[in-house]
C-alpha cells in the first residue's frame, strides 16, 4: 500500500504537469482562398491561381500572404504546399512553445532551393499574437 502510494504522489505531478503543457501550446494551422482564377498552360497542368494563404492562431487570422498557385495545408507536416507552373513553395509552421511560433517560407525555383524569410509571431501583454521579428527577404 505504501508503494502505491508513493508512485501514485511520484506520478500525478508528472501526468498533470504533461496535460497541462499539451494545453497550453497554441493551434496553428494555415488556410487558402482563391483570389484571382487563371489557367495553367503546363503539361503538369498546374494553376496560377492567386491565392490568399492565412496564418491562424487559437482560431483567430493572425498574419495573410498572397501567393499564386494550388496547393494545401498539411497538419501533420504543419505546412503548407504550394505548386505553380513556375516553382513550388513551403510555409512550414514550428510551435518553439506556448507563447512563441516561427513560420519559414522556403521557394523551389529553376532547381534551387532557398530559405526567403523566417517570421516569429509572439503573444504580447494583451494576449494577442503578432509579427516580433522576420529574418530575410521582409518585405
Amino acid at each position: 500500500m505504501k508503494q502505491f502510494i508513493l508512485m501514485a504522489t511520484i506520478l500525478l505531478p508528472i501526468l498533470f504537469t504533461n496535460a497541462q503543457t499539451n494545453k497550453s501550446l497554441p493551434k496553428v494551422y494555415m488556410t487558402k482562398s482563391i483570389t484571382k482564377l487563371e489557367n495553367g498552360n503546363d503539361a503538369r497542368n498546374l494553376s496560377n491561381d492567386e491565392v490568399k494563404i492565412n496564418l491562424i492562431i487559437n482560431d483567430l487570422i493572425v498574419d495573410t500572404y498572397s501567393d499564386f498557385g494550388s496547393g494545401e495545408y498539411s497538419k501533420e507536416d504543419m505546412s503548407f504546399y504550394l505548386q505553380s507552373e513556375m516553382s513550388q513553395k513551403t510555409y512550414t509552421i514550428s510551435i518553439v512553445n506556448e507563447s512563441q511560433i516561427s513560420l519559414s517560407y522556403i521557394l523551389f525555383f529553376d532547381g534551387e532551393e532557398r530559405e526567403v524569410w523566417n517570421k516569429t509571431y509572439s503573444i504580447n501583454i494583451d494576449h494577442k499574437w503578432s509579427k516580433t521579428k522576420c529574418e530575410g527577404d521582409c518585405k
